[in-house]
C-alpha cells in the first residue's frame, strides 16, 4: 500500500485496478475472436491477401462484440460448444462497460461492498481468460497450418515495435 494513501483510498484503487483488469481482459477475448474470423478466412481461403486481412479486421473491429461473436458461430460451426460461454462474456463485457458502477455505486461506498465488487471482478477476469483460451489453440493451429510458427510471430511484433504501436490517443 502507497504510504501517502489511506487504507480506504487504496481499496477503492484495487477495485478500479481490478475494473480495468477486467476490461482488458474482456478486449483480449474480443481481439481473440477477431483473430480467429480473419485466420478462418486465411485458412479457407476468403483472405489471400494482407490487405484483404487488413481490411476484414478493420471491418469486424467497427463492429459490436456480439456481432463479431455472431460472425464467427456462423464461419465455424465447430464451435457452438462455446456459444453458451462467448454468450455469457459478452453480457457481462457489455455489463461491465454500461451499467457496472451505477449498479454497484452504493457498494462502492461501504468496505464490505468493495470487496465483493474485488471479488466479482475477479471471477470476470477469470471468465474472460477462460474463454480466450478455449479460442488460442483454435488460432495458433491455423497459423502452424500456414507455416506461421514463433519466429514469424516475433517478426510480426518487431513490426508492431517499429511501427510505435499505433497511433495517439484521439482527443490528447
Amino acid at each position: 500500500m502507497d504510504e501517502g494513501m489511506s487504507q480506504e483510498d487504496w481499496h477503492v484503487r484495487e477495485v478500479y485496478a481490478y475494473f480495468g483488469l477486467a476490461m482488458y481482459h474482456a478486449q483480449v477475448l474480443e481481439h481473440g475472436i477477431v483473430n480467429l474470423v480473419v485466420w478462418t478466412g486465411v485458412g479457407d481461403g476468403t483472405y489471400r491477401t494482407y490487405a484483404e486481412t487488413e481490411a476484414a479486421n478493420k471491418e469486424l473491429f467497427s463492429r459490436s462484440m456480439d456481432r463479431i461473436r455472431t460472425v464467427l458461430l456462423k464461419r465455424r460451426t465447430d464451435l457452438t460448444h462455446l456459444e453458451g460461454d462467448l454468450l455469457k462474456a459478452l453480457r457481462l463485457r457489455n455489463f461491465l462497460a454500461h451499467d457496472y458502477f451505477r449498479e454497484r455505486s452504493a457498494a462502492a461506498l461501504e468496505s464490505l461492498g468493495r470487496d465483493h465488487m474485488l471479488t466479482e471482478l475477479r471471477l470476470a477476469v477469470e471468465l474472460f481468460r477462460e474463454v480466450d483460451a478455449k479460442l488460442v489453440p483454435l488460432t495458433r493451429a491455423i497459423l502452424m497450418a500456414k507455416g506461421i510458427g514463433a519466429a514469424e510471430m516475433a517478426e510480426a511484433l518487431d513490426a508492431c515495435r517499429a511501427a510505435d504501436f499505433g497511433a495517439p490517443l484521439p482527443g490528447l
